[in-house]
């Protein structure tokens, strides 16, 4: 259409038309890039399967002011691409993967990008999923069955490993990496990876492990999704030292963030598929070792959060962010203090949006 602008429209037929690219130039044009601080966040829409609509957004908390399509317009109109996954900031970059297009997009902190990976094994994709950092490393799941490292430095995969079936989520603990493998339903270990020698061991957990991660203490926490039937939710604790497995609760866990002595709860049912389906936020006491099934945060009314999906926390300040979605509209985003007191609420710009992403983050 920028194209068409500029060569202008010879034929009268095409007024219409020419009307039309002229808005949509206007407002590309009209875009100016966000100022990028220590306290912005950027959120990750995943988009519409199969509609190419992953978007980034970038909320500048100071000025409450949000700026949608930051990788688009940063990057020559180039689109994210098809089910926008995770994403991590870590020194000078940002490493963004977009699972259905194939892709890891390595960016600096302003999202304009400076390497592109597409990942394969063989001729075939291997379909990144998760990110986290370590060590002057990235690493990243894959629906392969892969965990790919990626040398901050050459911005190139120096390292993989085959773990089990259809990983998802990591997390790091004394150097060690944990990956949860879901075998989509199949799957029921924990891999764990000595970062040092590269060498895996697995834990046996629930079956359809899908998310981990861990306290400041070292403990590593697991959801099983289960199989959507007689196998529940399940919420496990791995002993870093010892590797037992106990479980903290069944129905009470489908997303978490861990942040001081908390680990806070989202549970979303997953086999309620109806219109009236309502999160519920509980969280687990890590000094006293249980379950307190009332909320961490207090919503300006009590149906805001009915469609949570994700907790991210600004390891800075310890405020916490909840993203909700119902999978049809733009997302929205809750801003709350540490102490759970409602602050904000802001548009993901975006369809499903994956989380919220701190460029504070002291990675």
């Amino acid at each position: 259409m920028r194209k068409l602008l500029l060569q202008g429209v010879l034929f009268s037929l095409l007024a219409l038309g020419f009307a039309s690219c002229e808005s949509d130039d206007e407002k590309i044009t009209g875009w100016e890039a966000p100022e990028i601080t220590k306290t912005g966040v950027y959120i990750l829409n995943n988009g519409d399967w199969g509609k190419n609509d992953a978007s980034l957004s970038y909320y500048n908390v100071d000025k409450q002011k949000l700026t949608s399509e930051v990788f688009y317009n940063m990057n020559g109109e180039q689109k994210l691409g098809d089910l926008g996954q995770d994403m991590t900031i870590y020194g000078s970059k940002m490493y963004i993967t977009v699972t259905g297009s194939n892709k890891i997009f390595i960016t600096n902190r302003s999202a304009k990008i400076l390497q592109t990976i597409d990942p394969k094994s063989g001729d075939q994709p291997m379909e990144p999923r998760y990110t986290q950092a370590y060590g002057k490393k990235v690493y990243v799941t894959t629906q392969s069955g892969y965990v790919l490292q990626i040398d901050t430095t050459s911005m190139a995969v120096d390292k993989q490993i085959k773990v089990g079936s259809y990983p998802e989520q990591m997390t790091i603990v004394n150097g060690n990496l944990y990956v949860a493998n879901s075998g989509q339903g199949t799957d029921n270990t924990v891999s764990v990876i000595n970062l040092s020698t590269f060498a895996e061991t697995k834990i046996p957990v629930i079956i359809n492990p899908e998310k981990i991660t861990s306290d400041k203490y070292g403990n590593i926490y697991v959801i099983s999704t289960g199989n959507y039937g007689d196998i529940r939710p399940t919420l496990q604790k791995i002993n870093p030292e010892t590797k037992v497995v106990s479980v903290i609760g069944v129905d009470i866990a489908t997303r978490m963030a861990a942040s001081g002595d908390k680990l806070f709860l989202i549970y979303m049912d997953p086999t309620d598929y109806s219109a009236a389906a309502a999160a519920k936020l509980y969280y687990y006491d890590i000094a006293k070792g249980e379950v307190v099934k009332q909320s961490f945060v207090t919503p300006p009314s009590a149906t805001d959060l009915n469609k949570a999906s994700v907790i991210s926390v600004n390891p800075s300040n310890s405020d916490i962010y909840i993203s909700i979605t119902d999978y049809v509209t733009k997302g929205s985003v809750y801003k709350f203090s540490s102490s759970g007191v409602y602050q904000t609420k802001f548009s993901s710009e975006g369809l499903n949006p994956m989380g919220v992403f701190f460029l504070a983050d002291a990675k």
